[in-house]
This record gives structure tokens, C-alpha cells and sequence, in this order.
């Protein structure tokens, strides 16, 4: 059996849960995400930073996955993206996740943004 294409890791910060992904983010890997994502949300009030700096290629399921976790927490921001692909952050705009979702240039940008501890419930 061969490795997934996608790695995918999470870890906890003190204001924050932060989500790395690596690799090229297909369809298994997408949901493989998403599950992670709803782990995240539903154990934890902290903002989640997911990390794109490794992702070299991505399949747009993962925008479906995304409106549909928009859908189900509102239009509360939960997701800061790091360093999304240019097309990554042109769908983000084009679907409306950019009211949902922050967008940061690299991963010290977003930290820093959430490092004053705001949980998901003073946002």
C-alpha cells in the first residue's frame, strides 16, 4: 500500500489549533481534512489555522467541504488559511468563503493574528 499523497497534522497552540497540510490535497486527502476540520471544531473553541505552505496542488472538493462547514457554523469566522495557491484564494473569494475564512500570507502572519487569545466565541 502506498502513502497518501497528503499529509495532513494538527497540533494545539495556546490560542489557537493549528492544521498543516502537505502534499497534494486530492479527493481522499480533501476528506481526510474535512474530518480532521470537524474534529477540531467540535473539540475546541479556538480559532483553527490551517497551514497550506506545503500544499503544492489541491481538487476543489475541499471548497464544497468548506461551504458546507460555513453552512453549518454561520458566518462565525472559525478557519484562518495560510499561504493558500493563488487559485485557492481566488475560489475562497469567488465562493464567498473570504466572509468565513482569514487569509494570511505565511503562518507567523496568522499566529500573530489570533495570538491575543480570542476564542471562537469573542469573535
Amino acid at each position: 500500500m502506498t502513502a497518501p499523497l497528503c499529509q495532513i497534522s494538527a497540533a494545539s497552540g495556546p490560542h489557537y489549533v493549528l492544521i498543516t497540510v502537505a502534499g497534494v490535497l486530492d479527493t481522499s486527502g480533501s476528506d481526510r481534512l474535512i474530518a480532521s476540520l470537524e474534529v477540531a471544531l467540535s473539540d475546541s473553541r479556538l480559532p483553527l489555522l490551517l497551514d497550506f505552505t506545503g500544499v503544492n496542488k489541491t481538487c476543489s472538493r475541499i471548497f464544497r467541504h468548506l461551504l458546507m462547514l460555513r453552512r453549518r457554523f454561520g458566518d462565525v469566522k472559525l478557519l484562518c488559511i495560510c499561504r493558500p495557491l493563488s487559485h485557492m484564494r481566488r475560489l475562497i473569494n469567488l465562493t464567498g468563503l473570504d466572509r468565513f475564512v482569514d487569509i494570511y500570507d505565511n503562518r507567523d502572519a496568522a499566529t500573530a493574528a489570533v495570538g491575543g487569545g480570542r476564542g471562537v466565541a469573542d469573535r
